[in-house]
Order: structure tokens, then C-alpha cells, then sequence
């Protein structure tokens, strides 16, 4: 049996994925902007914060792909 794959799958698959990670940064870029002017202990939070948001999601969208076989 053999597998084809085009780009345009690899693209239909890929682009929704890049577009939220777009716009997780976006929000990370954001909410360090407006909190570096309130203090230095907010401005890290978000750094962490900015971190942790993605590895959540990528562990639970793992999670949903590895629970489907």
C-alpha cells in the first residue's frame, strides 16, 4: 500500500496550526506591551505564561491525535 501526499494536503493540514501559533504570539507580544508598564513581576509572569499556553495546547491536541487510531 502506498501513501500519497501532495502540498496541498500538507497545507490544508499545516496552515491552521501556524495561523493559531501567529496569533498565540500575538497575544504573548500584547500582553507583554501593556504589562511592562505596570511592573517588573507582571512583565515576567507573561513571559511564562507565553510558554506555558503553548506546550498546554500542544500536549492536548497530542493527545486528541494519539487517542484517534
Amino acid at each position: 500500500m502506498r501513501l500519497r501526499t501532495s502540498y496541498r494536503q500538507i497545507l490544508s493540514i499545516s496552515a491552521p496550526i501556524m495561523l493559531g501559533s501567529a496569533a498565540q504570539n500575538v497575544i504573548a507580544l500584547s500582553d507583554s506591551v501593556f504589562l511592562y508598564h505596570l511592573s517588573q513581576e507582571d512583565f515576567a509572569s507573561i513571559g511564562f505564561v507565553g510558554v506555558f499556553y503553548p506546550v498546554v495546547a500542544a500536549i492536548g491536541y497530542g493527545f486528541s491525535r494519539g487517542g484517534r487510531s
